[in-house]
């Protein structure tokens, strides 16, 4: 279409793709999937109405700001909505097979060993703060490549959307919950088990 660039592609493709998705999978895991579909059509609209609303003539800062920042706005929304439509495909979380593939590759679990041989609270607040930093950095990234170098910007957010939403995809398709949530929920469940069987 004109005056479509690759992210605008690329991120108007996700959004059909997701949707469609939506309409001819979803399940009892997927809440509210009526209205997720049209919060799909209406994001369609809208960053089309966006993007030809800055064609053929320069727009407001703030609108054209929008106009090439959007897909960085839209990441945060995209994530969360995996988490509503990662077990259309798959009842529970792949994570014990996850786990087994780590076991038979490493002979441990990487990370639960990490956190046993290393339980100090300084240090987890430094990973936890290294991890945050990467969602400051995704915007800061872009808003300081949007001032000082469009050409830069373009590439940068056409490159970083992609990755994002074939990630955002992988999730949907094969869901985990990652290995600290995954034990912890297993141990619990483990202690429940025990407790109910308890003579």
């Amino acid at each position: 279409m004109k005056h479509y660039t690759f992210v605008d592609y690329s991120t108007q493709a996700y959004v059909a793709l997701t949707g469609l998705l939506i309409l001819f999978f979803h399940n009892s895991t997927v809440p509210h999937w009526p209205g997720l579909l049209g919060a799909h059509v209406l994001a369609l609209l809208l960053i089309h109405g966006l993007i030809q609303s800055c064609a053929g003539r320069p727009p407001a800062q703030v609108l054209d700001f929008l106009r090439h920042f959007y897909p960085v706005l839209l990441y945060a929304a995209f994530f969360c909505e995996t988490g509503l439509l990662n077990r259309m495909f798959f009842k529970e979380y792949l994570d014990p097979q996850v786990a087994r593939w780590e076991q038979g590759l490493f002979g441990c679990q990487p990370s639960v060993l990490f956190m046993q041989k290393l339980p100090w609270l300084p240090l987890s607040e430094l990973f936890y703060a290294s991890y945050f930093s990467y969602y400051v950095m995704i915007g800061g990234v872009g808003i300081a490549l949007f001032l000082r170098n469009r050409q830069q910007f373009f590439h940068y957010v056409s490159v970083v959307s992609f990755l994002f939403y074939l990630c955002y995809l992988i999730y949907i398709f094969l869901p985990v919950i990652g290995s600290r949530a995954f034990f912890t929920r297993w141990t619990a469940m483990r202690c429940r088990t025990t407790l109910n069987n308890w003579p």
